[in-house]
Formats: structure tokens, sequence, C-alpha cells
């Protein structure tokens, strides 16, 4: 896309987007005129082997009119795919889970180094706690009388609210890469496809090229008039779109179809993703399970169905009191960019500090009973 924006930008503002074939009386002020006028009033395409139609209207229900609006679309289209992260950076550090900052200090070079790595794992779970507990704290202990009738302003203090911004990011890129694709088909004005980029490429396959769709033409025709002695005369010329001349293999149309199969795998895979994310954060099990995994990698490894059976209730409290669902959310992203094991150490001092907190969850190691606070 960028190269597409950028290429498109350097033909339309840099250099000649358009030229005609002007009679030989035309000098060359008159020819820039007819190129320029040409250019912003729009050009229409009828096939060679077809006589250019008589009636005016039939004339304006040919014109192709998207040609200078390409590097103004791409780039509208480029800022529509920035909104959902802008969103997301300018929401999600409101609950005081720096995110961005923990997954950066997570995936340091500097880690591999066992006394910085321990540096970082001390420092990360610190402010993983504060992080949390402030979110406990804030929600209750409002004190605000506008915060206690409208909740909606307590939305950022609540234990899901990291995971519900993130979940709805993903939502906003699927829903931007379906707008993206419906802007292409009102943009081109391909009232022959209703679906875009399926229509192209059934063109290609078959041999349908430009001369015989008139999709992304490179010689079109153009009508104005000139007022001599005070008569209007009417002339028709023929222009080429230099903006869609790269080369002789209509470009203009590949680029477009090139972005349109690139929406159809992003939607693809952003469905997909979205899907996941909202598996493995919507259901308690899956974050129950997860959090199970990461501890069993630091108990015993040769009896790793030990830690489950006596542990299991001192796990669910620890999940539903101190890590909740954001907690859960910041180790899984921490486990995505860091890696499992750097994951599971941060796990691992969570856990410790849960249960320094916690004295009466320890277990009973002589009758391997848990004593749990009720």
């Amino acid at each position: 896309m960028k190269f597409a924006l950028y290429h498109g930008m350097d033909i339309t503002f840099g250099g000649r987007p358009l030229e005609c074939w002007v009679p030989a009386q035309f000098t060359a002020s008159w020819e820039a005129y007819t190129e320029m006028y040409c250019w912003a009033q729009n050009t229409y395409w009828v096939p060679i082997e077809q006589d250019i139609p008589v009636d005016i209207a039939e004339r304006e229900y040919r014109q192709i009119s998207y040609y200078q609006w390409v590097p103004f679309f791409l780039l509208i289209q480029a800022f529509l795919y920035y909104i959902p992260c802008l969103m997301w950076r300018l929401m999600s550090d409101k609950s005081g889970i720096r995110l961005n900052d923990i997954v950066q200090m997570a995936t340091e070079k500097e880690n591999i180094e066992p006394d910085y790595r321990i540096r970082t794992i001390e420092s990360l779970s610190r402010h993983i706690e504060s992080a949390l507990r402030y979110q406990h704290t804030a929600t209750s202990r409002t004190q605000y009388t506008l915060h206690r009738v409208f909740k909606c302003f307590n939305m950022r203090y609540y234990e899901s609210y990291v995971t519900g911004m993130y979940l709805a990011t993903k939502i906003m890129y699927v829903g931007n890469i379906l707008t993206n694709l419906v802007l292409v088909n009102k943009f081109l004005e391909t009232d022959d496809y209703s679906i875009y980029g399926l229509g192209v490429l059934r063109d290609l396959l078959f041999g349908r090229t430009w001369m015989e769709s008139g999709n992304f033409p490179r010689v079109t025709l153009c009508d104005f008039e000139v007022r001599v002695l005070g008569n209007n005369q009417r002339h028709s010329v023929q222009c080429v779109l230099v903006i869609n001349i790269f080369n002789i293999y209509d470009p203009g149309e590949k680029i477009f179809i090139l972005i349109w199969l690139w929406f159809s795998l992003l939607f693809v895979a952003s469905t997909l993703d979205m899907l996941y994310w909202f598996s493995i954060s919507m259901f308690h099990r899956d974050r129950f399970r997860f959090v199970l995994r990461h501890l069993e990698l630091t108990s015993d490894p040769d009896k790793p169905e030990l830690f489950r059976k006596e542990k299991r209730k001192q796990v669910e409290h620890f999940l539903r009191t101190y890590l909740k669902v954001d907690g859960v959310l910041v180790l899984r992203m921490i486990a995505l960019h860091a890696g499992v094991m750097f994951c599971t150490e941060i796990t691992d001092a969570l856990w410790k500090r849960y249960l320094s907190q916690h004295p009466e969850n320890l277990i009973d190691e002589d009758s391997s009973l848990l004593t749990f606070a009720r």
C-alpha cells in the first residue's frame, strides 16, 4: 500500500498524470489547458471498436472519476488502519497496567544475563502486583458521587478493562477490513461486480482485459467546450492516463487486486485471531488452565500431578482474587512475546508474592491437605 501511495502521489503531484492527443492547431498552452481540464473534469471510456455516443448523457454515464483520487483514497485507507492501534494506545494504559512497557521490558535482550533477568522479573512482578491492586482499590473505594452513580466512569478500574479493550481492538481491526473492502467497491464504481476482487480475478483468469471490461483503462476520451467569437465549440480528445501505465500489464488493476487480496487474507487471519483471543479470554476454564500449566512448570518435575491435586483450590483463589482477568492477559502477552519460560518465571514470582500475603493458604506437607481460607 505504501508503494502504491507513494507512486500515485509522485505521478499525480510530481509529473503529468494525464496526456492528451490534441488537434494540430492547439498551441502548447492550449494543450496544457486541455490536459489539466480533463484531469480535473474526469474522462470516459468507449471501446475502440465502438462509435463515440452522440448523447452527452451517455458519455457522462461512462465517466471514470476515481483516478485523480487514488492517492487520497490510499491515504484514507492507511489512516483507517491506524485508528484501532491509536485507540488501543490511548485507552489501554488508563487502568495503570502499562502493557506495552511490560512487554518491552520482558523482551529486552539484556534479560539473557541471569542477574539482569532476576532484576527484570522482580520489577515486572512488583509493577503487575501494584497495578492489579490499584484496580481493586480504585473500584472498591470510589469517592466521587458521579462515579458511584454512573458506573461507566469506573470502567478503567474493572478487573477486565484491559482485556475488554484488547478484544474491542480485535473487533475494530476486523470491522476495519470489511469497511475497506466495501470502500474499494464503492470507490471504483464496479457495478459489474458484486464482489470487486472476485470479479477482477475472473476477468484476469479468462483473459478479459481492460479493452473489454473498461476497468482501469489506459486510454480514455475527454470532452470540453471553448468560446470562440462568442460561440461554444466542443472538442473531443483522446487521453492517456499515465497513472495506470507503470508497465504494459495493466498494473493499476493489479495493484488494486493485490490490495483486495491482502485485505481478504487479513480478514481471514484477523477473524481467526479474534475468535482465538475471545475463546481464551472469555472463559474462566481456559484462564485457569493457563495459570496452572505455568505453575506446574515450576513444581517438582517428577511429581507434576501432585501440584494439580494439592493446590487446585489455592490456584483458583490466586486466579480469582490476585491475577484476575487482566493479570492473565498480561501473562499471555509476556508468553507470546518473551517466551514460555520467561512467563513461567514471572508467574512463579507473582505466585510467591501471593503466598507471602496469604500465609493461611500454605500447604501442610505432612498431611498434604490444603488449609484454604473460606
